[in-house]
């Protein structure tokens, strides 16, 4: 029948770990529709996309209490098979672009969008011509053709993203599934984005799109759905549904700093980073140049830029765990080579590259406790001081009653905040918060930037990346600015918003 639901789910249930991330949610897909899925971080909306796919599977028997059904017709008559809702339909999570961070796969773009034909890893044989064209024809629908000889590793976070999205588009899904699709975009990128989405639904391929930047989807929504809790608690059309979407994010509980996190500090420094003529060169190609900058305590700095300015390498570069081509780096005054533990034993970092690196399926707490250590996983034995202030971090970013949960059944915005708590564990002199927000619904961004502005109160120095110049909290005084690897602005804040290009 033409009107027959192209995705059919209903009243399912999902189990995650020891609990549920979806609850007797029922949901469908008519030919011709085009939704967005709104809801706060851990409301489900990741797993109903993943369950649309046939990643995921309905809980079902007696024991559980369930009798879900999931069903899909894609034009030749309904079916339940997995295997055919993933041949037609197309995924695209935060969790693949951090897969090119974790796996650390060196190939051309064009070659790794390739992979997305057969919606393999990793290619098994040479890609033929027609597949390069395929997949540089996909890069050119996202005006990213010019990425397609580039390395993969060579990426910044943006276009990396873009890449990610190519190689789903490169198989022509019949739907196309995007959860956060706009995050770690610039204001450029995220506009180039839209454009193609917009392109998309009119050549036929219905989008599906979780997202916290409703506005930015509101050309190509027909329909939208709230999630709170695991239950899909409104759907219907987009312009009513969307109006009221703001309010499926909860306010959550006050704040209140754990003592540790501004607790004693060392002698201070003359600086905690201070670069002079620096350059950085990766795979033959210069990443940063001549870069003079100096971070004093005290100092809350903002770095601004676009997707491939330089940002993270500078964060890189900061922390230790990248060293000059050219110039010198020095770190809280220490005269000669530093070691890098000692250097991060004194910082904090949230980045999203250390969210796709951190994979050991430990309990939130523990992988709080994990910064006192400067670890991936938790390898020591933490002191009861400690475990007890790491419990206080879990709920301050909005997690109680999560202390115990393991990290794998957190929602990627749960987990960036507890990634959060963990850069605050050991009481860093400097915290570099690179594109932290990135991920985070709107009230948790609020409650996350309380935090920050907090934290520069207790006397923790702020470097905060970002390329959204309203993302800056007050407390932030200092702004560089990046273009192509090189500062092209520097000094108070208002000064350097006010400049051209200042403000996206």
């Amino acid at each position: 029948m033409p009107h027959d639901p192209v995705i059919d789910i209903r009243h399912c249930t999902v189990r995650l770990g020891p609990g549920f991330a979806l609850k007797d949610a029922s949901w469908q897909v008519l030919p011709g529709q085009h939704w967005v899925l709104a809801g706060p971080n851990g409301a489900g909306k990741t797993t109903l996309l993943r369950l649309a796919r046939g990643e995921v599977h309905p809980a079902q028997g007696e024991h559980f209490g369930h009798r879900g059904a999931r069903c899909w017709n894609f034009g030749r008559g309904r079916t339940e098979s997995a295997l055919d809702a993933r041949a037609a339909v197309a995924l695209v999570t935060p969790d693949d672009h951090d897969a090119l961070t974790r796996d650390e796969r060196a190939m051309s773009v064009e070659r790794f969008v390739v992979t997305g034909i057969h919606d393999t890893q990793y290619l098994f044989r040479e890609p033929s011509r027609e597949e390069l064209e395929r997949a540089r024809a996909a890069l050119a629908n996202l005006d990213a053709a010019d990425l397609a000889g580039r390395d993969v590793l060579s990426l910044s976070r943006g276009q990396g993203r873009l890449a990610v999205l190519a190689r789903a588009l490169v198989r022509e899904p019949r739907l196309l599934l995007l959860d956060e699709a706009m995050q770690g975009l610039d204001a450029a990128a995220r506009a180039r984005l839209g454009r193609a989405l917009v392109r998309l639904a009119a050549g036929g391929t219905q989008l599906v799109m979780a997202t916290h930047h409703l506005d930015e989807v509101r050309a190509v929504a027909t329909h939208a759905a709230v999630l709170e809790g695991g239950q899909v608690v409104r759907q219907g059309a987009a312009d009513a549904v969307l109006g009221e979407a703001a309010r499926a994010f909860a306010a959550g509980p006050a704040l209140a700093l754990p003592r540790a996190a501004g607790g004693p500090r060392r002698e201070v420094p003359e600086h905690y980073v201070a670069l002079r003529g620096v350059d950085v060169v990766r795979q033959g190609r210069t990443v940063l140049a001549g870069i003079d900058w100096t971070v004093r305590p005290g100092e809350h700095w903002a770095v601004l830029g676009a997707n491939g300015a330089g940002k993270s390498t500078l964060v890189a570069l900061c922390q230790g765990a990248l060293r000059p081509t050219r110039g010198r780096a020095s770190w809280f005054g220490l005269p000669g080579p530093v070691n890098v533990w000692d250097i991060r034993r004194r910082m904090g970092l949230v980045s999203p590259e250390l969210q796709a690196a951190y994979r050991y399926d430990v309990t939130a707490v523990e992988a709080v406790l994990s910064g006192h250590f400067s670890s991936v996983g938790l390898y020591d034995r933490p002191s009861a001081e400690q475990v007890e202030q790491a419990g206080a971090l879990v709920d301050m970013v909005g997690l109680a009653g999560m202390r115990q949960r393991r990290v794998r059944t957190l929602s990627y915005g749960q987990m960036r905040r507890l990634l959060i708590a963990r850069a605050l564990a050991p009481g860093p002199e400097l915290l570099l918060l690179d594109e932290a927000c990135t991920g985070l619904d709107p009230e948790a961004r609020a409650r996350f930037l309380e935090v920050v502005q907090a934290l520069a109160g207790a006397g923790v120095t702020l470097v905060f990346v970002t390329h959204d110049p309203a993302e800056i909290p007050p407390a932030v005084g200092l702004c560089l600015r990046l273009e192509a690897g090189r500062v092209v602005a520097r000094g108070p804040r208002e000064r350097v918003l006010a400049q051209p290009g200042g403000l996206p």
